[in-house]
Formats: C-alpha cells, sequence, structure tokens
C-alpha cells in the first residue's frame, strides 16, 4: 500500500485490539524530499483525525514507509496500550499536528503505555520515537524505545557526540558494534544508579550524573584498535578525558550504533545535539 493503511476521520469509540498492520510502502518523491526537524512532513500508517474515545490495545505496526500511528488534528481521550512498532520508515507515534489548530481541535488526553517502540527512521532518519505537537495532557509512560542508528560506516575513525540528562533512575546505555554482531563489543556507555561508566564486564568509572543537569559526550574510536577515548563536558563547562578505554580489537565496522534503557520504574533519560562525523572511513560495508 502507499501512504497509510488506514485513515479514519470523525469516529467514535473506535477499538483494535490483536491486529496486525504490516507492509505500508512508501516511495520517495521524484523531486527528492525535506524530512523537516522530527520527520514531521510525513504520515503514518494508521491515521485518526477529530476522533475521541479510540483504544488499540495489544496490536502491531510495522513494515510500513512512514510513522505507525498518528492522531491528527480533534482528537481526544484515546489511549495506545500494550503494542509492539517497528521496522519503520519513520518513527513510533505523532499526536497533534505542526500547524496550530483552533483551540477545539488541540489533540487532549492522549496516552502511549506499555509498548514496544524500536527500529525506527528507515526512510526518515530525522524521525523520533514519539513527537507530540500543539498537544495537551498528553503522557507517554512505561514505554521500551530503542534507538537505532545504522550509519553504514564500515572501518575507519569515528567521533560521536551528544547531550545526556537523566531523571532519578533513568539508567540506560550506548553502544558502538557491528549490525547483528557481539553486544558491548565496540564503546560502550552506561548510566545507572547516579554513576556513568564504560564498558561492560570491565566497567570503568567515569563520574557520578545529577538528575537533571545536562552532560555533553563525546567518543572518539577506531574500529579495530581495541581502544576508544571518551571525552566529558560538565554542567560548569569543565572536560575531562579518558584515554584508551578498553573495547574489543574484534570490532571491524561502526554499523551500528545503539540507545537503550535499563530502567525498571517510571522515569526517562533525555538525548540532544546528536552527532555522528567520521573522521577517516574505510568503504562503506555493502
Amino acid at each position: 500500500m502507499n501512504r497509510a493503511v488506514d485513515s479514519l476521520q470523525n469516529k467514535e469509540k473506535q477499538r483494535g485490539h490483536g491486529i496486525a498492520f504490516h507492509h505500508g510502502q512508501y516511495l520517495y518523491p521524484s523531486e527528492g524530499l525535506h524530512d523537516r526537524q522530527a520527520a514531521t512532513g510525513s504520515g503514518a500508517a494508521l491515521e485518526f483525525e477529530d476522533c475521541a474515545n479510540v483504544r488499540i490495545e495489544g496490536c502491531e505496526i510495522g513494515y510500513v514507509g512512514e510513522y505507525g500511528l498518528y492522531f491528527k488534528n480533534g482528537c481526544s481521550d484515546s489511549t495506545l496500550t500494550k503494542s509492539h512498532l517497528h521496522d519503520l520508515g519513520g518513527g513510533g507515534v505523532r499526536i497533534g499536528e505542526t500547524e496550530r489548530p483552533e483551540e477545539g481541535r488541540v489533540c487532549r488526553k492522549i496516552v502511549v503505555d506499555n509498548c514496544i517502540l524500536k527500529h525506527g527512521g528507515r526512510l526518515h532518519p530525522s524521525a523520533c520515537a514519539v513527537v507530540l505537537t500543539h498537544a495537551q495532557q498528553c503522557a507517554v509512560t512505561h514505554c521500551d524505545i530503542v534507538l537505532d542508528i545504522y550509519p553504514r560506516w564500515a572501518g575507519g575513525t569515528f567521533r560521536i557526540g551528544f547531550n545526556l540528562m537523566t531523571r532519578e533512575g533513568a539508567d540506560g546505555f550506548f553502544e558502538m558494534r557491528v549490525k547483528n554482531g557481539k553486544f558491548a563489543a565496540g564503546p560502550y556507555l552506561r548510566w545507572q544508579g547516579g554513576k556513568l561508566v564504560a564498558n561492560n564486564t570491565t566497567s570503568v568509572p567515569l563520574g557520578d550524573l545529577t538528575p537533571g543537569q545536562w552532560i555533553r559526550i563525546e567518543i572518539e574510536a577506531k574500529t579495530s584498535a581495541g581502544k576508544y577515548t571518551v571525552t566529558l563536558t560538565k554542567p560548569d563547562g569543565t572536560k575531562q578525558e579518558f584515554k584508551e578505554l578498553p573495547c574489543k580489537p574484534t570490532w571491524s565496522e561502526a554499523s551500528y550504533l545503539l540507545f537503550s534503557g535499563l530502567s525498571t520504574k517510571d522515569t526517562a533519560y533525555f538525548i540532544d545535539n546528536l552527532s555522528l562525523v567520521p573522521v577517516v572511513t574505510d568503504p562503506v560495508a555493502p
């Protein structure tokens, strides 16, 4: 199918349980595409507009070319729960449109709860797991969100940077490895229990994390070198560098970058200003 698998307007008390929505094709326009921030120029496989009391539970949306689900303007009192959204050309869920509507059509009281959202951005790299624009009293709770990045880098030297802020109890990790390769083979950082550490089995302490404060993390790594460097910029602007942190020399490609969560409580961490810079690269992996 092209674009939306299904689009509903002016409906109330819609229920979907145990349904799988698969295979929604998307073709880039011939004139090219400007993706916009968070890929807000794209639609979704399943769209609702001016709908109320929509309940989607235990469903699956996958192998689609844009976002998985889109509550457009005029939607209210609706939920997406216990559902699995994966292998998405765009992101997981959009709530509200970018152009502000009249007050009566602002999205309200929409909840995404206890869902798995992963493997997005296949065709629209700027897409996000959940995007809320002009929405009120909405919530995203208890979800497992995995941000996969496939830069298609082969061997070489790379710099990766991002800002990190955690809430209390927000544990997670970032790693670089070969796609479908061994866990924690390349550079690996974990934030857990208010501590930032490098590596998995032989952890190297890097410092404390204060909930609610941003820290800048920059990694420079060369594939097959068996080591990497981490530079931290703290909230007061001071920098601290950790050189020759060990990783496995068998890590030969930077073809898979992953952010993931480890928490079991209602909390969150935030990533901003992500940069991916190849310094010296080998030919791209097929």
